[in-house]
């Protein structure tokens, strides 16, 4: 569980890192009805291949039991599982 060393704020301990998707964490979607049920109530209705901006996170459904994950929006391009580093600059400087 993260807790922010500034401000005391906790995580909710739902969330695991996941083992397919560097940098996302995921919760089953009843631990997401159980424990957070606001955000809950604003990803019921997401699809699959569908993604929903809710502050600094993206989220997604994943899997056959369709998991909830969650990335931060600025590290979406890993959301695809298949990236394992962060892009390189294809232009080289002069």
């Amino acid at each position: 569980m993260f807790k922010c060393p500034n401000c005391g704020y906790k995580e909710s301990p739902i969330w695991r890192a996941s083992p397919y998707v560097i940098y996302a964490v995921y919760c089953t979607q009843d631990e997401l009805l159980a424990l957070e049920p606001e955000l809950y109530n604003q990803l019921k209705d997401l699809v699959k291949k569908e993604y929903r901006e809710i502050g600094p996170y993206t989220y997604w459904l994943r899997g056959r039991l369709n998991h909830v994950y969650r990335i931060l929006t600025e590290l979406r391009s890993y959301s695809i599982g298949n990236q394992t580093e962060k892009p390189k600059n294809k232009h080289k400087a002069k």
